[in-house]
């Protein structure tokens, strides 16, 4: 029959977890100036992409007048360096990072900590991959301070569910989102661990 579902995270929402935490960080640390925002994003995935206005409305709630440049990429680390570094040759310095994944956030930080040691500043990522664990972790990257996570054990069940209904002939949504959290380097390990309860009710 075609799609008849589509399952995955929560990806707005998920930008707007990470966009929060910068703002308030933002808010709180940078004083008596406008703060700089550099955003590493993938108009070659447009769901995962929807990360990016979900991370400037949370930062906006905080810091409204905040100056944002966002650059494209291919949504790998080295891309992602790469297009850190244009925005860094007309900002010496920014003040916060986020890019549309893991590997891309950790591209984006790499690049800031060549240019300034990425000193004064706030990083985060989305995935919770092995990559963006271990550098949440690394007290050698503090800069990175916050990796949304997602929860591919519960898009998969939600996937076999819906799957065998589908089969069944019974009626299903068209659409399903997957909660998303935020992990910082105090809490990753319980995020982690803690899959949350989905909303819908179609798995019983």
């Amino acid at each position: 029959p075609g799609e008849v579902c589509f399952v995955g995270s929560d990806n707005y929402v998920g930008g707007r977890l990470a966009g929060a935490y910068a703002g308030e960080w933002l808010l709180n640390n940078v004083q008596d100036r406008i703060p700089v925002i550099g955003i590493v994003e993938s108009t070659r995935y447009p769901i995962p992409n929807l990360r990016i206005p979900g991370y400037i409305e949370g930062v906006r709630e905080f810091v409204p007048d905040a100056i944002i440049e966002i650059r494209d990429s291919e949504a790998n680390k080295a891309d992602a360096m790469t297009a850190m570094e244009g925005i860094l040759t007309k900002y010496e310095h920014v003040d916060a990072t986020f890019g549309i994944n893991d590997p891309t956030s950790l591209g984006a930080l790499a690049a800031c900590e060549a240019k300034f040691g990425a000193e004064n500043m706030v990083a985060c990522g989305f995935d919770c991959d092995p990559d963006g664990i271990e550098a949440l972790k690394d007290p050698d990257h503090p800069a990175f301070m916050a990796d949304v996570a997602q929860y591919p054990e519960l898009i998969t069940r939600y996937m076999l569910v819906l799957a065998i209904r589908t089969i069944w002939e019974e009626e299903i949504p068209s659409r399903i989102w997957a909660p998303c959290k935020l992990a910082t380097r105090d809490n990753i390990d319980d995020v982690l661990a803690d899959v949350p309860e989905c909303e819908y009710d179609i798995i019983k």
